[in-house]
């Protein structure tokens, strides 16, 4: 059984069973604490260590930049228009504003698959937004 464990970036990580990952808590800028999932052989490889780390910086500094394109691109590829209140003007930069992360998962699969980062929009009383990265943190897609 795997126990917990103190990352020196990241902190307290636990192992979750459900998810097979590890999982822990950071502090976010602009957006608080946000949950981190990472693959099992996190722990064990200096290499992967080191990328994930590098990752995490990139997304700290473009996250806002990420948001703001999901934003756009949601509603100009019609996706969420369905969401959107009728007779409501729909600014991208407000959503954006709106749109909390709560939770950056590297996949276990990582760095072959994207990585996610999962957010709510409006406090978590509507519906949940992903966008997905590539292993290196650029932008891929939104949904």
């Amino acid at each position: 059984m795997l126990g917990d464990w103190e990352d020196e970036f990241l902190g307290l990580l636990q192992w979750d069973t459900t998810f097979g990952e590890w999982q822990g808590q950071v502090d976010f800028p602009r957006h608080g604490e946000v949950g981190v999932g990472l693959p099992l052989e996190y722990r064990d490889s200096r290499e992967m260590q080191t990328h994930i780390q590098a990752t995490f910086r990139i997304i700290e500094r473009d996250e806002p930049a990420f948001r703001e394109r999901a934003a756009r691109e949601l509603f100009d590829n019609g996706g969420y228009v369905l969401f959107w209140p009728e007779g409501k003007l729909y600014k991208p930069d407000e959503f954006a504003r709106e749109m909390h992360l709560g939770l950056i998962t590297f996949e276990p699969e990582f760095p072959d698959m994207s990585l996610r980062l999962g957010y709510e929009y409006g406090e978590g009383v509507e519906h949940g937004i992903t966008i997905f990265l590539t292993w290196d943190g650029t932008y891929k897609s939104a949904r």
